[in-house]
């Protein structure tokens, strides 16, 4: 049959399996697949169907796989509770332990550590990203890069999110379908949908805003509009207005006023509550607090 075992109750009623090399106490004890790679005490350890083509490595890694199949675990307690569920990669201390779902990808210590639910296909990494620590956090189609992205230890239900930096959407409960990139960028919104967020700090202080787009340094940096795009640094910064549109450095920068555009640079910069006013080109309206200008 090919096979290695060696530990205390390596491999102990494996008695079919083909080519698998099992290193450590516990280790595969009732697994019967074949091609399996456990080593570590307990890998492989508790499950008993025919999991087949797994491979883990660390202490109680894939401890417990029944039947899953093309799974890999490396680093204590990755994918532990991974069950019947394959085609998982999880690298890193804790990445993915409470995994119960297929296809996903998890690389760096404690990624994803809590995340249970959903329909897979997530790939999470970075350390602590998406970790979801008070176990609510189920999700599917989701992107998360960066140390602490996604790192609220209340993370809930949340799905296809793009989220990219050191601690984007950070404190997010329950967000969905919102592309975020940029170093702590969307990092205050807790259930915002539908955004895009591009640039360092963009939407930082959103509070449940959605259908926004923000590009650029602290674009869109507090909370307020709702339906609003600002392209450029420090567009529409401050600004609180609804349904604005602003292009250009510090575009509608402080304004309160709903339904406005400002094209340029500066361009209505000092608005107040001016609605439905028009400002195209460098320093346009820069005061004006009027309104249908």
């Amino acid at each position: 049959a090919s096979n290695v075992f060696v530990g205390y109750g390596a491999g102990a009623t494996t008695n079919t399996a083909l080519e698998c090399t099992v290193v450590g106490h516990g280790a595969m004890r009732t697994v019967t697949g074949s091609y399996n790679t456990a080593i570590g005490k307990g890998v492989l350890g508790d499950g008993t169907g025919g999991g087949a083509s797994n491979t883990g490595v660390g202490s109680r890694a894939l401890q417990g796989i029944s039947s899953g199949d093309w799974n890999t675990a490396v680093g204590s307690n990755a994918l532990q509770t991974a069950s019947t569920h394959g085609y998982n990669t999880a690298v890193g201390k804790s990445a993915g332990n409470k995994i119960d779902t297929s296809y996903n990808t998890l690389v760096g210590s404690i990624a994803g550590e809590k995340l249970a639910g959903g329909s897979g296909h997530n790939t999470i990494v970075g350390f602590a990203a998406g970790r979801g620590d008070s176990d609510n956090f189920s999700g599917s189609y989701n992107v998360f890069m960066g140390s602490y992205a996604m790192g609220d230890n209340s993370l809930g239900s949340s799905s296809s999110n793009i989220i990219i930096g050191y601690r984007a959407g950070y404190e997010a409960l329950t967000v969905n379908n919102n592309v975020v990139i940029g170093h702590q960028a969307m990092y205050t919104d807790e259930t915002g949908d539908s955004n895009v967020y591009i640039g360092y700090e963009a939407g930082y202080g959103m509070a449940g805003e959605s259908y926004n787009v923000g590009i650029g340094q602290k674009a869109l940096y507090t909370d307020g509009p709702g339906n609003a795009t600002a392209i450029g640094y420090n567009a529409m910064t401050t600004a609180t207005g609804d349904n604005c549109t602003a292009v250009g450095q510090y575009a509608n920068k402080t304004g309160t006023g709903d339904k406005t555009v400002a094209i340029g640079v500066s361009a209505g910069n000092a608005w107040a509550g001016a609605v439905s006013s028009v400002a195209i080109g460098y320093n346009a309206a820069y005061y004006n607090t009027g309104n249908y200008n």
